[in-house]
């Protein structure tokens, strides 16, 4: 089985919600997982949703420090 991790923070799900359902149409039974923060909608197709304390300010140090957990 394969596992794909993506890191959104936002409002705007669309992107996310786009790349989790190709994701979930071209390898059956994949998990998918999102990482974000505690306010940020769980996005369609996704297997579950890590949460986590970041500044979404400073993007990239959120998201880094978010995949090394």
């Amino acid at each position: 089985m394969s596992t794909f991790v993506f890191f959104h923070v936002g409002s705007d799900i669309r992107l996310p919600s786009m790349l989790a359902h190709s994701i979930a149409l071209t390898n059956p039974g994949a998990e998918i997982i999102q990482c974000s923060d505690k306010y940020t909608e769980a996005v369609p197709f996704t297997s579950r949703i890590e949460r986590f304390e970041g500044d979404p300010t400073l993007i990239m140090t959120f998201r880094m420090n978010a995949f090394a957990l």
